[in-house]
């Protein structure tokens, strides 16, 4: 869909429409006011949680789930420590 705002998810609810309007907010603020009721009548329609979250990712990017990344960091602190350990 071209270029896609991100949306943080930390601090949301995990309520569809709470996230919806994250959404909707970042596509305001990249000037792409246009999708914004195209998203939220596609939302609406998808039925369930998991195919209207899908829909919204097709709008925007996800960001601030970084729990992947916080536990590579813990990763690398353990080894290091590990690592650094008297024996």
């Amino acid at each position: 869909m071209g270029n896609k705002p991100s949306v943080k998810l930390e601090n949301l609810s995990g309520n569809i429409y709470a996230v919806l309007g994250a959404a909707s907010n970042a596509l305001r603020k990249m000037g792409q006011r246009e999708k914004i009721n195209e998203l939220r009548s596609r939302v609406t329609a998808a039925g369930d949680y998991d195919k209207a979250l899908c829909v919204i990712m097709e709008y925007v990017d996800f960001d601030g789930d970084n729990d992947e990344d916080e536990r590579n960091k813990d990763d690398e602190a353990y080894n290091y420590i590990e690592d650094n350990e008297e024996t």
